[in-house]
């Protein structure tokens, strides 16, 4: 695997002769210690890393400014799985897990669920949502049964993840009209059957070029440049501090008084924001202060 395939990429690539493209996203870097932060069961973990790449590779094929968020939610024991992603490929994934885990890491973890998708734009455009049931024995048959019902587009994944890495890879059949090519009837489930024959070892392991030569090796493939895809909270001090303005003073103050200080966790990475009473009087404070006038007298 190439250092780039190591660290965290996205791999867009296209066949010359049929109107098909596809992404291929691989990530290490991070992934560790992600899974230590949460404390994750080997399945849990193995799902949510599959959700990690089709984070990505959702957010590599929509055309948008702002962040993609995919939620799972349902009875089982893993009632909760999120993954939101920005447009840098920025990506985070959290997951709650409650009572025994076992079982092989597929949707029946998350026992009746459904799959949401959302688009929030940094535009201040309206926000898109989209929901389905989630069926399928994988999460990528549920991934692909969503393209079908609410975005009409043939789509295939693979999704695979272990102690170390997580991968994903796509294709999708091309809108009429956006490629000008002859169509070939047969390249579509051609390329899905091969696709079927890649390993989870293969997917996770592979440099993406050795890959996509050894899966699509009697297909013209274009590769494109790659792109970084990165492992990376987006919580910070000053979003901590909006969400408790968003609590209101009252509310605040009172967690203040029975705990002697505010804790914020972030669900996502695990990283602790405290605020002590100064720091509480501070940020109130300075959300009642008038804003200086810019008019001069």
């Amino acid at each position: 695997m190439s250092e780039a395939s190591k660290q965290g990429c996205l791999t867009p690539f296209l066949f010359e002769e049929h109107s098909i493209r596809g992404a291929l996203i691989q990530i290490s870097d991070g992934w560790e210690d992600w899974q230590r932060k949460g404390a994750y069961p080997e399945t849990v973990a193995q799902l949510l890393g599959q959700g990690i790449a089709a984070g990505g590779l959702l957010a590599a094929s929509l055309k948008f400014e702002g962040r993609l968020s995919l939620q799972a939610e349902g009875d089982g024991p893993v009632p909760m799985l999120i993954v939101q992603s920005d447009e840098d490929l920025l990506i985070r994934g959290m997951a709650r897990f409650k009572g025994e885990i076992g079982g092989a890491p597929s949707p029946a973890l998350l026992g009746k669920a459904r799959l949401a998708l959302m688009i929030e734009p940094d535009s201040g455009a309206q926000r898109y949502e989209a929901f389905v049931p989630l069926e399928g024995e994988t999460l990528a048959d549920c991934l692909a049964a969503y393209f079908s019902q609410s975005e009409q587009l043939e789509t295939r994944l693979q999704l695979a993840a272990d102690g170390q890495h997580l991968a994903g890879i796509l294709l999708q059949k091309m809108p009429a009209g956006e490629a000008d090519i002859m169509e070939d009837e047969d390249a579509w489930p051609r390329m899905s059957a091969l696709l079927e024959t890649l390993q989870d070892e293969e997917l996770l392991g592979l440099d993406p070029a050795e890959l996509l030569r050894r899966l699509f090796h009697e297909e013209d493939v274009v590769i494109f440049e790659q792109r970084p895809a990165v492992l990376q909270c987006q919580c910070s001090h000053a979003r901590t501090s909006s969400m408790l303005l968003g609590l209101g003073e009252e509310e605040v103050r009172q967690i203040l008084t029975e705990q002697g200080q505010v804790e914020m966790d972030c669900g996502f990475c695990g990283e602790q924001y405290v605020y002590q009473a100064s720091d509480i009087e501070q940020l109130f404070a300075a959300e009642h202060a008038e804003p200086e006038s810019d008019l001069r007298h």
